[in-house]
């Protein structure tokens, strides 16, 4: 081909300009003969140098998107290739989790936990999947989320609250589990469903329970120091002897909740929904956000203490 270019370019530049000029080379002086074949072989050098860089200038197009048809074959077989990687990842940790054995069960969950790590699009499908096994494994267990607790609940807790933080359109159903003493220390639980679940002693500082729904929960003794419940649901929740320093209840529903003997100090307790709260014994100097009125609707007894400014109405009935 190269060989055939070269001949028609010589042709072009050696042969052409005579049969521009024509007959009419004849008639012409030869100086007037050698100047029309000169500009002929000009014009015709002028053509072969054009067409050469079009030529050029089209090899070099189609050697791109040749380049680039095979990176994106090269990507798609990549990514294909990754995908049944990471679906042979779930599936096998999927059939390990129905094994007997709780340290194999475990070890699905953390290799799930890792593919929730490296796979944004499959992070959603891993999460609910690590919510069933709380479910189902953390529903009877005395001690699911602590010491003694089986490994598959701790590697499946350990999973949730060192997830990655990503939008996530649904949010975590862990609806009566059981995770006594569990170690939730910062985790996401905003949005979350836990009616009924079992939470005594669980480390809970610095979670995110906004909006959380843990209507009759059992907190009792949990440490929930600073976390963030705004909007959150804890009506008739049991939280006797709670830690709640420093915690956000801001628009939190509590009523006919059982705060005995809670800490509350420093908490925002602004528009919370304390009717019917069982305050007494608890600890409520310098929070923010409670007034007299909301104070008249909880029940409190002589051992609650109020921030400054706001009269105690058990004593005042006293006097």
């Amino acid at each position: 081909m190269a060989v055939v270019a070269v001949a028609a370019a010589g042709w072009l530049v050696l042969v052409a300009p005579g049969w521009v000029v024509g007959a009419d080379a004849d008639l012409m002086s030869p100086t007037e003969r050698a100047s029309a074949l000169n500009n002929a072989r000009g014009q015709c050098l002028t053509f072969v140098t054009t067409m050469g860089g079009l030529v050029v200038i089209a090899y070099g197009v189609n050697r791109y998107y040749l380049e680039k048809d095979k990176q994106h074959l090269e990507h798609d077989k990549q990514r294909l290739d990754n995908d049944k990687h990471l679906t042979g990842l779930f599936d096998s940790a999927a059939a390990r989790l129905a094994s007997t054995d709780p340290t194999v069960r475990a070890g699905a969950v953390r290799t799930l936990a890792r593919l929730m790590g490296d796979s944004p699009r499959d992070h959603m499908a891993v999460r609910d999947t690590v919510c069933d096994v709380l479910r189902h494994y953390a529903h009877t267990s005395t001690s699911a989320g602590g010491i003694g607790a089986s490994p598959e609940i701790v590697a499946a807790v350990d999973a949730l609250r060192q997830r990655p933080p990503r939008v996530e359109p649904r949010p975590l159903d862990l609806t009566e589990v059981q995770l006594p003493r569990a170690d939730l220390i910062g985790a996401n639980l905003a949005d979350a469903i836990l009616p009924c679940a079992d939470l005594i002693g669980a480390k809970l500082s610095r979670a995110q329970l906004i909006r959380a729904v843990l209507t009759g929960a059992d907190l009792t003794e949990a440490t929930l120091e600073h976390a963030d419940a705004t909007g959150a649901v804890l009506a008739r929740s049991n939280m006797p002897r709670a830690d709640l320093t420093g915690a956000i209840l801001r628009e939190a529903d509590l009523r006919r909740s059982v705060l005995y003997c809670a800490t509350l100090r420093f908490a925002d307790l602004t528009d919370a929904d304390l009717t019917d709260t069982d305050l007494r014994g608890a600890d409520l100097r310098e929070t923010t956000g409670l007034t007299e009125a909301a104070v008249r609707e909880t029940i409190v007894d002589a051992d609650t203490r109020l921030p400054s400014g706001i009269g105690h109405p058990r004593l005042r009935a006293e006097e």
